[in-house]
């Protein structure tokens, strides 16, 4: 809801987008990645699962990797991006 019109499945940013550092973007830059890897933690643990905790891993690395290629094209879109993320774990909030 934060991104409101700005929100796309695809990782460029959209032309009239802006950079959010507000709401749940001063917790963590990429909330929907977090909350998958923490509802598939959650699930694994809730089912004491040792494959659901090896595909929580997995979900973990593959959000890694695709945000850090969104963070490539946010970074030249948008200037002030390097001090966003200095200030502001990518993921887990207090964590990562």
């Amino acid at each position: 809801m934060a991104l409101g019109s700005a929100l796309t499945p695809f990782p460029r940013p959209l032309a009239n987008a802006r950079l959010r550092q507000s709401g749940v973007y001063a917790w963590v830059r990429h909330p929907i990645y977090g909350a998958v890897v923490l509802a598939s933690l959650g699930w694994s643990l809730a089912w004491l699962s040792l494959p659901g905790l090896l595909f929580s891993v997995v979900v973990l690395l593959f959000f890694d990797r695709k945000s850090a290629f969104e963070e490539r094209l946010l970074r030249a879109r948008f200037p002030e991006y390097a001090g966003y993320a200095r200030r502001v774990r990518k993921l887990l909030p207090w964590i990562y």
